[in-house]
């Protein structure tokens, strides 16, 4: 087994990789060059919902600091602050996913981080950020990175941030504030002042093309953060009516027939444009969110509606892993993808990853997005992870005789690049 492993694990770790779902865009731009340290390497990452769910409420300051090392207070006050709870979520994956690559990177461990050793770690930390800023293409490099899927986020104008980066980048575009108040309906609706609804989806059709014309190659739903994702199918008559009266002072059942209206323009518009549409389902970062709200399952009706649609279903689902899984056996549309997912449990990812190798076909599984923001070293330490386990996972199925060793790399071939790259249309020799 220890055999079969290391031949494995020497295959897997210097294969190349698509990075499906990214957002710090900023590592690729020296724009934003904040340098951080040890509390902030942490806080602002995932472990920081984590640290909240331990009980830290982080004061004014301690934020500040966070954006800003510059201000008063430093270091010393921040991790003083920080540090109690650290020490309660050294056990989740969100805190353990990111010491590998904090080892490798800046050459820090755990034992440094939580001794009279952590001023000299966090010095280290920051000065790596300084010497590193902007130079997400050359950690890619490094990673064996590819090609790089970012949600920045952005508007059209401003995708051009990353234009200058070595590193092959595509960007996916959001319209959520088109469909939902929480998304930023309201100020959407100042932006383009429509009086019925067919100005409403000419804004909306003139907003999608502005995203095509800048060069995105697909869009993003992040509704499952806001209300639940099983979308009806109102008549667009009933959704004028309800759009001409007011649709911010509409009733919730009004409002939630206006979204499902929207979302399937949404989903029709990708089909024409033949883009992808990546769909966020199972748990959301952060905390105090509806996690049955993000149930993958609730889709169904959704990808009945729009069989031309191709569908990036992410996460894999957490908790449902299984159902997502099978959403992708059900519908040929659809493809599964491991994004985030070993940076929230690495126990669920290897369980995910046998259930779908078990049931899925194997062209439409997707392994890998590191999902950072603002840190790509936080991606780094993601892919190091996901690729041990990978290794861990396949090698087990090769011992109890489920497939041999060939198909085992053919398929952590396929998964972390192969799959991908034919998802979005790109050469395999990229």
């Amino acid at each position: 087994m220890d055999a079969i492993r290391s031949r494995i694990a020497e295959a897997i770790m210097p294969m190349r990789v698509v990075n499906t779902h990214e957002h710090a865009w900023q590592s690729f731009t020296t724009a934003w060059a904040v340098p951080f340290d040890l509390p902030s390497f942490f806080c602002l990452g995932y472990v920081a919902a984590d640290l909240s769910s331990a009980g830290l409420q982080r004061p004014p300051d301690l934020f500040d600091y966070l954006v800003n090392p510059a201000c008063t207070g430093g270091p010393e006050q921040a991790w003083e602050t920080v540090r109690p709870f650290a020490e309660m979520v050294r056990n989740t994956t969100y805190f353990r996913y990111l010491l590998a690559g904090m080892q490798e990177l800046f050459g820090v461990s755990e034992a440094d981080i939580f001794s009279d050793r952590w001023q000299t770690a966090s010095a280290k930390i920051r000065q790596f950020s300084i010497d590193t800023a902007g130079c997400g293409a050359d950690l890619c490099r490094r990673m064996n990175v590819t090609i790089t899927i970012i949600d920045s986020k952005l508007a059209p104008k401003d995708l051009a941030r990353t234009a200058n980066s070595e590193h092959r980048i595509l960007h996916v575009a959001r319209v959520d504030d088109f469909i939902i108040e929480a998304r930023g309906l309201a100020s959407t609706l100042e932006q383009y002042p429509a009086r019925s609804l067919d100005e409403w989806l000419s804004a909306f059709d003139q907003r999608f093309q502005e995203y095509l014309n800048a060069g995105v190659a697909g869009f993003k739903s992040g509704l499952a953060y806001n209300r639940p994702i099983e979308y009806g199918d109102p008549a667009e008559g009933r959704v004028a009516t309800i759009f001409r009266k007011g649709i911010l002072t509409a009733s919730p059942s009004e409002k939630a027939m206006f979204q499902d209206f929207m979302m399937n323009r949404l989903c029709r518009k990708c089909i024409a444009a033949e883009v992808p549409l990546q769909i966020h389902t199972g748990i959301q970062a952060g905390n105090w969110s509806t996690l049955e709200d993000a149930r993958p399952t609730a889709l169904t009706s959704l990808f009945q509606r729009h069989r031309d649609l191709r569908v990036d279903l992410f996460h894999g689902g957490y908790p449902w892993i299984v159902q997502a899984g099978i959403m992708a056996k059900y519908f040929p549309n659809v493809h599964i993808n491991g994004c985030w997912l070993n940076s929230i449990s690495a126990c669920a990812y290897k369980e995910a990853f046998r259930s779908w190798i078990q049931t899925v076909p194997l062209s439409k599984i997707f392994a890998w997005g590191g999902d950072s923001f603002p840190l790509l070293e936080h991606s780094y330490a993601s892919l190091l992870g996901a690729k041990r386990i990978l290794a861990d996972l396949l090698a087990e199925l090769v011992h109890e005789d489920y497939f041999d060793f060939d198909l085992a790399i053919e398929l952590a071939r396929r998964v972390l690049h192969d799959n991908p790259a034919a998802f979005w249309r790109l050469k395999s020799s990229s």
